[in-house]
């Protein structure tokens, strides 16, 4: 890997997989994407709890310049939409400017060398443009609640999702109501007989229903056919 380069990129998710290929198609290969994890995938790689899906169309959820026609679902599901991130990233050949496993640690702009100084756990890196493509949610955040430190039991984040646990015949409080409080929620209590889980909020949460539909292939291929997504 070079020690230097045009332009550094922060992650391997939507964000940072389509910058890094949308150069590459403009002719700029002097890039490199700076990324923690293993893989590429960003928050379809680090949430899989039970029932992560997506609450955008499949045709519509994709590069408009790596449209997917076989969709299984109109609203993908996690594995199959880290599918398509993994294989996209080997399609335009992205996978050799990764550095995986490397975590950014300090960025500093060195004005009298006009470059970024970046400091990462796996060395040194300059870069002539920084590129953050890291999500808002690349972290769990707990709320602060008085006790929580004390709590005795078993606890963790949803977007830590703990697959060694049995969670059937358990008194489960879910924190939140949000789309992954919910989704967490009526999926494990379906696939688990869990008994009534505990949601503490002020607020009722509001949902809309969405169908598992299969997504139709022949109407995928009309829709990228007539409208330039």
């Amino acid at each position: 890997m070079p020690t230097h380069v045009r332009v550094a990129i922060i992650g391997s998710g939507f964000a940072g997989l389509g910058m890094a290929i949308q150069l590459a198609r403009h002719g700029i290969d002097d890039f490199v994407i700076v990324e923690r994890g293993s893989e590429v995938g960003g928050t379809w790689r680090d949430n899989t709890y039970p029932g992560a899906a997506c609450d955008i169309r499949s045709d519509l959820y994709s590069f408009s310049f790596a449209p997917r026609h076989d969709w299984k679902h109109r609203y993908g599901r996690q594995a199959e939409i880290l599918d398509y991130l993994r294989s996209t990233a080997d399609r335009f050949g992205i996978r050799p400017r990764i550095r995986f496993d490397t975590e950014l640690m300090e960025a500093t702009w060195d004005a009298v060398a006009a470059f970024w100084r970046l400091h990462t756990s796996t060395g040194e890196l300059t870069a002539s443009v920084l590129v953050s493509a890291a999500g808002p949610l690349i972290d769990p955040v707990w709320p602060q609640i008085p006790g929580l430190e004390q709590f005795e039991g078993l606890r963790f984040h949803s977007s830590r999702w703990r697959h060694d646990l049995d969670l059937a015949d358990l008194r489960v409080a879910v924190i939140g109501t949000g789309r992954s409080a919910w989704t967490v929620g009526s999926t494990s209590r379906a696939a688990n007989g869990l008994q009534p889980i505990r949601t503490p909020s002020g607020t009722p949460t509001t949902t809309a229903s969405r169908k598992p539909w299969p997504t139709r292939c022949a109407e995928n291929s009309t829709l990228d056919s007539h409208v330039p997504l």
